[in-house]
């Protein structure tokens, strides 16, 4: 059972999640049988720990190896996962989203009336995906007592020479070849662990196969440090937002005094254990000496960057950051949630939301082809508009006051800020627009943008160039003095990630799509950039955190000018 959340056991001994307000108590008793939170559930309703499939109290316990299980699952975000049960094999693959996998696994049924452990675990050691894997695990939750368990190869039976008479076909309980795979999968290359009872036999099972009984997620993952954000600048010191064991885990924070904060049923933070910050950095925002974090597990945190501690971390929050008018705001997460809260942190409103932007007062949030203006202060709707296709991107102008939403289709949309539609620019490219940005030259407005691999220029009028960087992904787009320049990158083949392929910086003239130069920058993919006025340079970073620059100094711009005199009662 989820700790925060309510449940109720009703006479006939049935336990169903509730929507009923408990309060600061622990459990209720009630006509309709017993309210609890399910931290009470864990802790005095649970069936015993020796029998798996056991219900005497509120929940087999089983429930509590699932807690564990599901944990593992959302914070291995960063790798490939499936999911198999011994009744139907592998029914989740490697490269179904995440949620998918954390919602057939809450489904899972335990009476089933056999259970083939060891035919099961010998079935899906030839099912990892692909040579490039760095480490491979199965995870095995089970009581570890088979039932009509043991058809295997004769030459599996005993692969462990532990001598076991029951290393065999047993008709109904008591095969004991669960421990034979396992040391076979081990020399395989694949770690085998076991989640359950702490019985002989599953350590036997963990011993054989070189894995661990009840692990974390640390065990499954390597340390490798790796950043997936931008590094961010206090006093001229570079502090690299770093991920260890594939969650966010910078060296240099100190998270001792910090204080933890879960969401409850209503949709207030309240204060939890301390913990893990499932997945690796997302998005990184900086004001003043606060930084805020977000991870891909959803989770946002907040760190002074002066001292290094970790002020406050809250588990549910997750997506891009923006901080504006004394409140913060986070979206979407894995469940399309944008958030609204104080630093505090207090809680203030939340919304579904695919993308969001933010003026001063106003939020802008789409939600498939819907567009809709958010007071900031209370979250309550002031304005909405439905247009003829889905939005996928959302950039505010505040120089213009205008709003362009791009679109599934490659259309792009200009809004004002009451959200009444001004244009419709057709671009032609059939494709999701992922961002644009706006510039002016000669006092006329252009918009460039990009899809997947084609970067654009375009007026309000028509399409003035665009350019398929073929096989690539564009990562990010930066207008400066109408020069367009655009990262892209090349990933590595068979093996895919972020550690391999080449990163590219393209420049293009952005009013004629002239190629100025296309330079490759490093091997894997880089991050960026962010413009460093005072050194004048574009400033990089690989996921290895290793820092490349680009000088622009030469842009007309760059360096400060002496326009004159302004003449006093002269108008200009």
């Amino acid at each position: 059972y989820v700790e925060n959340s309510v449940y109720l056991k009703n006479k006939k001994g049935e336990t169903s999640i509730s929507d009923f307000i408990l309060g600061e108590d622990e459990y209720m008793t009630t006509p309709e049988g017993i309210y609890f939170k399910g931290s009470y559930g864990n802790s005095h309703m649970k069936a015993p720990a020796s029998d798996l499939s056991g219900c005497s109290g509120a929940m087999p316990s089983s429930t509590l190896y699932m807690q564990v299980i599901c944990e593992i699952a959302g914070s291995v975000s960063i790798a490939e996962a499936a999911l198999a049960s011994v009744s139907q094999g592998m029914f989740i693959s490697y490269g179904d989203p995440r949620g998918n996998l954390l919602e057939k696994l809450n489904k899972i049924d335990f009476n089933d009336e056999k259970a083939r452990l060891a035919e099961s675990l010998y079935g899906l050691v030839d099912k990892f995906p692909n040579e490039c894997a760095t480490k491979r695990h199965i995870v095995f939750l089970t009581d570890g007592m088979a039932k009509d368990d043991g058809n295997i190869p004769s030459w599996l039976m005993d692969y462990d020479k532990d001598l076991n008479s029951n290393d065999t076909h047993v008709a109904g309980t008591g095969s004991h070849c669960l421990d034979d795979v396992s040391s076979y999968a081990a020399s395989k290359g694949i770690s085998v662990h076991t989640l359950g009872p702490e019985t002989d036999f599953l350590k036997s099972v963990v011993l054989r196969g070189k894995g661990k009984h009840m692990p974390g997620s640390d065990d499954l993952l390597l340390e490798m440090p790796f950043t997936s954000t931008m590094p961010v600048m206090r006093k001229d010191k570079t502090m690299f937002i770093e991920n260890r064991f594939g969650r966010f885990s910078p060296s240099w924070m100190n998270s001792s005094a910090a204080n933890y904060y879960k969401i409850n049923s209503t949709g207030a933070f309240v204060q939890c254990q301390a913990i893990n910050y499932p997945g690796p950095a997302e998005s990184a925002y900086s004001e003043g000496d606060n930084l805020y974090i977000s991870t891909s597990g959803d989770s946002i945190s907040l760190i002074d960057m002066a001292s290094g501690n970790l002020k406050w971390s809250i588990n549910g929050p997750g997506g891009r950051i923006s901080a504006i008018s004394g409140h913060i705001l986070a979206g979407p997460s894995s469940e399309g949630k944008v958030f609204c809260f104080k630093n505090s942190p207090e809680f203030v409103w939340k919304s579904d939301a695919d993308i969001f932007d933010t003026s001063n007062n106003t939020v802008f949030l789409v939600k498939n082809n819907v567009i809709k203006a958010l007071d900031l202060s209370s979250g309550n709707e002031v304005s909405s508009i439905s247009l003829p296709e889905k939005v996928t991107s959302l950039n505010l102008d505040p120089t213009k006051g205008l709003i362009y939403a791009g679109s599934s289709n490659g259309m792009i949309f200009v809004l004002n800020r009451e959200l009444i539609l001004k244009t419709i620019i057709a671009t032609g490219i059939n494709d999701e627009i992922l961002d644009i940005h706006a510039y002016t030259f000669r006092k006329e407005l252009f918009l460039c943008g990009y899809t997947k691999d084609t970067v654009f220029c375009t007026d309000i009028q028509r399409l003035r160039w665009s350019e398929n960087i073929e096989n690539q992904e564009i990562i990010q787009l930066l207008i400066m003095d109408g020069r367009a320049y655009v990262v892209h990158f090349s990933e590595g083949s068979p093996c895919v990630g972020i550690d391999t392929g080449r990163s590219y910086l393209s420049i293009y003239d952005a009013n004629t799509g002239k190629c100025h130069s296309s330079d490759f920058i490093c091997s894997g993919m880089l991050l960026g950039p962010y413009i460093d006025t005072k050194n004048k340079k574009l400033v990089f970073c690989s996921y290895d955190m290793k820092v490349y620059e680009h000088d622009y100094s030469g842009l007309y711009g760059a360096e400060t000018c002496y326009l004159g005199t302004r003449l006093p009662g002269r108008e200009l």
